[in-house]
């Protein structure tokens, strides 16, 4: 339980009941934390990767008689969230761990019905209605569903927006009031089935934990305004979320992989806010980046022109600008030359963009070195590139053979140590650092 309260309110009477109730008072570091994670409820969905949910409104009073109920009828995990209300009722989210793709997960689905049914026997309700309860709207809303069909018609006259909510569909309505009736019936099946221990697999070519990522996404959406690829192109289909949801659609067999969808993890810009902002903490362009390899090198997809250039150039020149690899340390004023030790415990990594482009950096960098007393070597003529655009281009095999030319040429010049490793271009550093040494 967390408790706020103003800076100067004195709380000496709180922490004397809660210690005499038995509680003790966590450290603020782990208060400050758990208030971080508030809004990142669907979380709870890597321990599936679903869940079957239920959300009901139940008086505050009867709170502890229906989480005991809840333990006592249903025998699987149920992890459950509560907000406390200003009107004296507490929105409880319950959450069953489990996997869709289990044959299981259908019969203990009729376990979140048995939450509802627990929660009106104590004087609850449903949080909301919905496509699957359309035919309880009324009981759920009262007086203010006529407001909210009033809104509907006025608004989206063609139903377009969330649609058969309030009506509900047919046979599929029908069907879950018909399990509702049932529900002792259905809660036992549901208990009796179970939980499989979920495994993922290589499937169809794709690696396990990338499919393990794509049923555990909430389709929660924090991630598609945030994604350069989306502003830019205005498609569901090139956003992480509808990333993911191909993934599934194509593990189904209902959508292929074509030029068009392989596209679409090519034009991923790598900035990474989708992994900042999903509430799951999935790993996003580290699952794209391993896939333009999959598709690209595994699968033959084409990459993109720019990128088969940059190829071309690097296995030729060492470099992405297409300059002649004779002029790699041009950017080295002569005052500093004679500065610069064929052999350092440090090395100076000046890239290509700096060695060809904005040279000025490179220099002012290598000058910071030598002002601070630190002697260092560089690579010059022998220095490639750092091989990253072949890595979101997914041509892998000339990562690699770039990466091995640099990591030998470093040692070379006795840096073998990557503590020891300087680079004025930090995607450089990111990738470079951790296989030197």
């Amino acid at each position: 339980m967390q408790l706020f309260y103003p800076d100067n309110r004195n709380v000496d009477g709180l922490e004397d009941a809660i210690k005499e109730a038995g509680g003790s008072i966590l450290p603020e570091q782990i208060s400050k934390h758990e208030t971080g994670e508030w809004f990142r409820t669907m979380k709870v969905k890597r321990l599936g990767p679903s869940f079957i949910p239920a959300e009901v409104v139940v008086p505050q009073d009867r709170v502890s008689t229906i989480i005991n109920e809840i333990n006592e009828k249903i025998s699987l995990l149920v992890l459950i969230e509560g907000m406390v209300s200003r009107d004296g009722e507490v929105v409880l989210l319950c959450f069953i761990p489990h996997s869709e793709r289990s044959f299981k997960f259908n019969m203990a689905f009729s376990l979140g019905l048995s939450i509802i049914k627990i929660a009106e026997d104590n004087g609850g309700r449903m949080y909301a209605s919905g496509l699957y309860f359309a035919d309880q709207a009324e009981k759920v809303y009262g007086e203010r569903l006529k407001q909210l069909m009033d809104v509907k018609k006025e608004f989206d006259p063609s139903d377009i927006m969330n649609p058969e909510t309030f009506t509900g569909r047919g046979l599929f309505t029908s069907a879950l009031s018909m399990a509702g009736k049932m529900e002792p019936m259905m809660r036992f099946v549901g208990n009796m089935s179970g939980v499989d221990k979920t495994e993922f697999k290589d499937q169809k070519n794709i690696p396990g934990d990338i499919i393990s990522h794509a049923y555990t996404c909430a389709q929660c959406g924090y991630c598609v305004n945030e994604c350069d690829q989306y502003y830019g192109r205005g498609w569901e289909s090139q956003s992480p979320r509808g990333k993911w949801f191909f993934i599934k659609e194509y593990l189904a067999g209902r959508d292929e992989i074509n030029q068009e969808q392989t596209d679409t993890f090519l034009a991923c810009t790598t900035c990474e806010l989708c992994d900042v902002r999903c509430q799951l903490d999935l790993p996003i362009e580290n699952s794209w980046l391993r896939l333009r390899e999959n598709l690209v090198q595994q699968r033959g997809k084409m990459t993109f022109p720019p990128f088969e250039i940059m190829a071309q150039s690097l296995n030729k020149e060492r470099n992405i600008w297409a300059q002649y690899r004779q002029g790699r340390d041009e950017w080295v004023p002569e005052d500093l030359k004679p500065k610069i030790k064929e052999k350092a415990d440090y090395a100076y990594f000046a890239g290509c963009t700096a060695s060809f482009v904005e040279k000025d950096i490179a220099e002012a960098s290598a000058r910071m070195l030598s002002d601070a007393g630190i002697d260092f070597t560089i690579l010059g003529k022998e220095e490639s590139c750092c091989g990253i655009p072949m890595l979101a281009a997914g041509k892998w095999d000339v990562f690699e053979n770039i990466m091995k030319m640099n990591v030998g040429n470093m040692k070379k010049k006795r840096c073998q140590n990557r503590n020891y490793f300087l680079s004025c271009m930090l995607v450089c550093v990111a990738y470079l650092l951790p296989t030197v040494g």
